[in-house]
């Protein structure tokens, strides 16, 4: 998962002066997803995906994820173990 590559990076990384930020965008109205034939209840415009990026970078966030309540449950779904969550995925 790049996530994890990119925490086992970050602390070398950092000492070397590079910034490691992952951007995890979970809904973003596109024409990718408007073809989704499943509801997307947090779906978010590609404007509001931009500003929330830009800001992310410019707090120094390590992730940006968005948005919250999609991107909190796929962070839960991360935390299971790879067969239950491939079975949810279904």
């Amino acid at each position: 998962m790049l996530i994890t590559l990119a925490e086992s990076l970050k602390f070398d990384l950092d000492r070397a002066g590079v910034k490691i930020q992952v951007v995890n965008p979970v809904s973003v109205r596109t024409p990718m997803t408007a073809r989704n034939d499943y509801p997307m209840p947090f779906l978010i415009g590609a404007e509001d995906a931009a500003a929330r990026i830009a800001d992310g970078l410019v707090k120094d966030d390590f992730e940006i994820a968005f948005p919250g309540p999609a991107a909190f449950a796929v962070q839960r779904l991360c935390d299971l173990p790879s067969c239950a969550d491939f079975r949810l995925m279904r």
